[in-house]
C-alpha cells in the first residue's frame, strides 16, 4: 500500500507526495462540509473553520502513522503528547490562514470557493514546513 510505503521511504519528496496525498483526503472532507454548512446557512467564515477542524483530525490520523511515522512518537509518550499539541496549534495556524482568506475574500464578494482555493494552496505549504521541520523532525 503507498501509504506503508511512506514509512520505508523517508526523502522529502517521497514524503511530500503521500503528505499531498493526505491533505488530498482531509480536504474532501473539508470541502464537503464546507459545501453542507453554506447550504444550511452558516456563515461563511465560521463553516470554513468548522469543516476545516474535521479535515485537521483526519489529517493526524493518517499523517501519523504514515508520512511522519518514523518521526512520531510512540503511543501513550510524553514526545507523541507534545506532537498533538505541537499538531493542534499548526492546524490553529491552518485554521487562521484558512479564516481569514475565506471572509476577506466573502467581504470582497469573491465566490467563497475561490477563497477557499487560495487558503488551500497556502495553508499547505505553511503546514507542511511546520510539521515536517519542526513537529515530526526525526
Amino acid at each position: 500500500m503507498i501509504f506503508s510505503a511512506a514509512r520505508q521511504r523517508p526523502g522529502i519528496g517521497h514524503g511530500l507526495v503521500v503528505y499531498g496525498m493526505i491533505s488530498a483526503a482531509a480536504l474532501i472532507v473539508d470541502l464537503v462540509l464546507l459545501d453542507r454548512f453554506l447550504a444550511i446557512g452558516l456563515n461563511a467564515a465560521l463553516a470554513a473553520a468548522a469543516a476545516y477542524g474535521a479535515g485537521v483530525a483526519v489529517h493526524w490520523v493518517l499523517s501519523a502513522r504514515t508520512v511522519f511515522a518514523r518521526g512520531a512518537g510512540d503511543r501513550g509518550s510524553s514526545r507523541r503528547r507534545r506532537q498533538k499539541l505541537l499538531f493542534s496549534a499548526s492546524a490553529l495556524v491552518g485554521l487562521g490562514i484558512t479564516t481569514v482568506i475565506v471572509g476577506l475574500g466573502a467581504s470582497l464578494d469573491w465566490d467563497v470557493r475561490v477563497a477557499k482555493l487560495l487558503a488551500i494552496g497556502i495553508s499547505f505549504a505553511a503546514l507542511w514546513v511546520l510539521r515536517r521541520l519542526y513537529i515530526f523532525a526525526d
